[in-house]
């Protein structure tokens, strides 16, 4: 019997660190899968062209294609939506910089959302 999820913590994925969805055996059908990143990178190229960044976005896109989806830890997960969720410090976010971003960012996959966020919004 499927199990819905509507808030898994994702222990088998290291590229996704929530997910919503459904759990069939082995298999998670995540609905929205999200990827948490912090950064005081202001250079959203150089955020981009980092290693870690880039590797975290394929491993998002292998997730997308319906064909395979993911494989981790024994576990397959088949990503519909995606999304990575940035944070910076307060400082760093201004209106220039968010456009800057969003404009870059909208470009990297249709089917990856972006958000930035205020660390200091979460962080008390």
């Amino acid at each position: 019997f499927p199990s819905h999820d509507m808030s898994g913590i994702s222990e088998f994925f290291k590229g996704v660190d929530f997910y919503k969805g459904t759990t069939v055996g082995n298999q998670i059908f995540a609905e929205t899968a999200v990827s948490m990143k912090t950064t005081i990178t202001t250079n959203v190229d150089t955020w981009l062209a980092s290693a870690p960044i880039k590797k975290n976005i394929d491993f998002l896109e292998q997730g997308l294609n319906g064909v395979n989806g993911l494989s981790s830890n024994g576990k397959f997960m088949k990503i519909t939506n995606a999304e990575i969720h940035i944070y910076m410090p307060k400082a760093n976010i201004t209106a220039s910089l968010k456009t800057t971003w969003m404009n870059k960012l909208n470009t990297v996959n249709p089917k990856i959302k972006f958000e930035i966020k205020a660390l200091e919004d979460f962080i008390q």
